[in-house]
């Protein structure tokens, strides 16, 4: 008896891609203001780009592609960040708030879902 993986080539994730959205706008509103919760967006961001890919075990060309995206989602965060009105400087934290608790129940949900053996 054999199982079959069946994998997704689609490897851009969207919750994750949302949560890196709203981390770098976070970033990008912040940056102006030299604080260690500046250094901790820039980490939690890095690591939301890189841990969802590095967890797998994919091609060369695939993580370029990945990479690639990531950092265009990374800009634009930032880069809607930095002109963001300050009437909307709480709106990033509180949409981040849910689209993380969102993405977790994703990933744990992927994690432990059962798969039978045919």
């Amino acid at each position: 008896m054999t199982h079959n993986d069946t994998t997704n080539t689609n490897n851009y994730s969207i919750d994750t891609a949302i949560v890196l959205f709203l981390l770098t706008l976070e970033l990008g509103r912040s940056v102006g203001n030299s604080s260690i919760e500046t250094m901790l967006l820039a980490v939690t961001s890095l690591m939301v780009m890189v841990l969802p890919i590095a967890l797998r075990n994919v091609d060369l060309n695939e993580i370029r592609s990945w990479f690639t995206v990531r950092f265009a989602i990374a800009g634009f965060g930032i880069a809607l960040g930095l002109v963001l009105p300050t009437s909307m400087e709480f709106v990033p934290m509180t949409l981040l708030i849910p689209a993380a608790m969102i993405s977790i129940y994703i990933q744990f949900y992927s994690l432990f879902r059962l798969r039978l053996v045919k």
